[in-house]
């Protein structure tokens, strides 16, 4: 039997309660001998002149859960931004290669929210010497190291395909107070989002938006149209007046055309405020996925 593609109003009656992690997070601190470090290797590799390939939204097969017509989504086209909220967050992968993800500001505690594929890959492998960078290649760019940072343990602990409605993580940037960023809320998304950020392509500095139409997936997912800035960065928030519903995550091989981000839920404003606190809750190793 083939493929149907499922319509908006019947979707919406298939459509979960919002999905709650209730393990206790993973969390990783730096010290400032580290800290230190970490932005003094950034300065000497001199990020503005190499190419930076972004780590993308992720094919995941099986992804979704039902089949959705690509023509019921209305978007336009990529357009030049300049949102000062939303950076490179940039990282050394396990390979020992630099590569680059978006982060956006979240309020005025210094708080940043990314994807958590940008911190520990699927292969269970961490990030390493992690810094927010601003204006990456402009006179007036910015480095920011990171004292903490958190992601659900589910993204660590669960398989394929459960663990990407919990791909999100939060960061605390050392000594930020440089201007304030955007909200976040886990309602239930508005009809329409931007999504802004960076292209897929490796070395662009350009920072781009475009306007998607929104499906709720069963699951705890969001999807919105994908086009050539969409399906780039991993990270790259989708908002609607300043304020971040969801971000830049993944997608399923049998539907490219679809992108898919985490649907927010209490557990992330509560990630959230854990971070804001500087993780002082006590730090825990990841676990074995299931």
């Amino acid at each position: 039997m083939g493929v149907r593609h499922i319509s908006l109003a019947v979707l919406a009656f298939c459509l979960s309660l919002p999905l709650h992690t209730s393990a206790e997070p993973v969390m990783v601190r730096f010290d400032e001998e580290q800290v230190l470090k970490t932005v003094l290797d950034w300065l000497d590799r001199k990020p503005e002149s190499l190419p930076l390939p972004p780590r993308g939204a992720a094919p995941v097969p099986g992804a979704l859960p039902v089949a959705i017509d690509p023509a019921a989504f209305e978007y336009t086209e990529p357009r030049r931004q300049g949102d000062s909220s939303i950076g490179r967050l940039l990282f050394v992968n396990a390979s020992g290669d630099a590569e680059s993800c978006a982060a956006v500001v979240i309020g005025r505690q210094g708080l940043l929210l990314t994807a958590a594929n940008c911190l520990l890959d699927r292969d269970g492998n961490a990030s390493s010497d992690i810094v927010f960078v601003t204006l990456l290649g402009m006179a007036a760019q910015q480095f920011y190291s990171v004292d903490c940072l958190a992601y659900p343990a589910e993204w660590a602990r669960l398989p394929d395909p459960q663990a990407w409605r919990f791909n999100y993580a939060f960061l605390k940037l050392h000594g930020f107070a440089t201007f304030g960023g955007v909200g976040i809320t886990n309602a239930l998304p508005p009809k329409k989002l931007d999504r802004i950020g960076y292209p897929d392509a490796p070395g662009s500095r350009i920072q781009m938006g475009s306007e998607s139409s929104v499906v709720r997936v069963p699951g705890g997912l969001v999807a919105t149209r994908s086009d050539p800035m969409a399906a780039g960065t991993s990270g790259n928030p989708w908002m609607r007046q300043q304020v971040v519903q969801s971000l830049s995550s993944h997608y399923d091989p049998a539907q490219p055309e679809i992108l898919l981000g985490p649907q927010f839920s209490s557990a992330t404003m509560d990630l959230m405020a854990t971070v804001a606190e500087d993780c002082y809750l006590p730090a825990q190793a990841a676990t074995p996925r299931e």
